[in-house]
């Protein structure tokens, strides 16, 4: 008998935009405004913040292995991240394995349009 564990509605964390022109990219966001978190940035990624009442996003360079350009990702917050992956598996979402990662732990799902979201814990 399994019995279904509630979980607290995750919080949009970060956003990743796969660019094909991760300079032109990076000099709109900067024009519109967002600043340029220039610590944070590592080969083909950049990150912003997203504003007072916004969130971290991240521009990456499409390459070979990476989505194409366009594609999004939206990462989602949540306290639990094995209690998480076990209610949305319950209710019949495809879920890949909790993966530890330099940033912490992570899960992949995608969405009926093959929208990236990971859920990581934190």
């Amino acid at each position: 008998m399994t019995t279904s564990t509630a979980i607290a509605t995750p919080a949009l964390n970060y956003v990743v935009l796969y660019v094909s022109d991760l300079e032109a990219s990076r000099e709109l966001y900067k024009k519109l405004g967002f600043v340029h978190m220039v610590s944070e940035d590592g080969p083909g990624f950049c990150q912003f913040n997203g504003g007072a009442d916004g969130i971290l996003f991240g521009l990456v360079q499409t390459n070979e292995h990476s989505p194409a350009a366009g594609v999004n990702e939206l990462y989602l917050k949540t306290p639990n991240i094995a209690a998480m992956r076990e209610v949305v598996t319950s209710k019949g979402v495809e879920a890949g394995p909790i993966m530890e990662m330099p940033f912490g732990k992570i899960f992949a799902v995608n969405s009926a349009d093959n929208h990236p979201v990971m859920v990581i814990e934190g």
